[in-house]
């Protein structure tokens, strides 16, 4: 009895939850879109720092971009999530405000240290349910997350 209770215990305090008769872990997610930026900062280069703008419909986040870093332009941005991965390539997490509908229009636009717009781009793209813990466990809450790849106009 006392094994059992420590158990109980162990999965409890390790994140694991009891589903309709199976064990899943508590791993969350978020309803995102994560836009795939290649490497702007390399290829413009000559024009850094670069004005990044990401939107998602009407509800946009907006960045400065250097040779090292990507920074909030503003206070409203912190929510967001911008980051260079080991390849040097550019990726932007944004929270999705509305779960529908399932296709979602994202732009994406970039200017020089002068204001000059290098890129502007937009795409349609479709929102896909996440099971982070396996399908069993989260069946009925799912994440909906989209990728939008924008990288081959920075190759």
């Amino acid at each position: 009895m006392r094994l059992g209770i420590v158990l109980l215990l162990a999965l409890g305090a390790s994140g694991c939850v009891a589903k309709e008769g199976r064990w899943c872990t508590a791993v969350g997610c978020a309803d995102t879109v994560t836009f795939d930026l290649g490497s702007p900062h390399l290829h413009y280069a000559e024009e850094l720092p670069l004005a990044l703008r990401t939107c998602i419909g009407e509800s946009c986040a907006h960045w400065v971009l250097d040779a090292k870093d990507c920074k909030p332009a503003d206070e409203e941005t912190p929510l967001h999530w911008c980051h260079f991965d080991f390849e040097q390539r550019l990726e932007v997490w944004m929270p999705l405000q509305d779960r529908s509908p399932r296709e979602i229009a994202v732009s994406v636009s970039i200017r020089s240290k002068d204001g000059d717009e290098l890129f502007a781009g937009q795409k349609n793209v479709l929102l896909e349910p996440h099971y982070p813990n396996g399908y069993e466990c989260d069946k009925y809450n799912p994440c909906w997350q989209a990728t939008a790849d924008f990288s081959s106009a920075f190759r």
